[in-house]
């Protein structure tokens, strides 16, 4: 499992920054717009099935503040 990461629990996650794997984003907004971009990274190994979310402005409050 090339690439492959364990992921953490969601729990307490607002006062654990940076986030990321490698520390890369300071903040939930952050990770929030990378991933509705669809990430950044394109290699071979990253799923089809990884593509940009589209979120409204709103989804992206509500899924902050959940």
């Amino acid at each position: 499992m090339q690439h492959a990461f364990k992921t953490p629990t969601l729990r307490n996650v607002d006062r654990r920054a940076p986030y990321m794997h490698d520390g890369s984003l300071g903040t939930l907004e952050q990770v929030i717009e990378f991933y509705d971009k669809g990430g950044a990274v394109k290699r071979q190994s990253v799923s089809p099935e990884i593509k940009p979310l589209n979120l409204t402005e709103h989804e992206k409050h509500d899924l902050l503040a959940f």
